[in-house]
């Protein structure tokens, strides 16, 4: 419970975190995509 009541008061902590999440998902999109292109161009 002590870890619940802990975790209330930093959601102002987490959102940077789930932006970066965000951020990260992006880049790995990003990355598949492009190498998706580039096989593409080499086939």
């Amino acid at each position: 419970m002590k870890f619940a009541s802990s975790t209330i008061p930093k959601k102002t902590q987490q959102m940077p975190l789930c932006i970066q999440e965000i951020v990260e998902l992006i880049f790995l999109f990003a990355k598949i995509f492009l190498s998706r292109i580039h096989v593409k161009v080499i086939l």
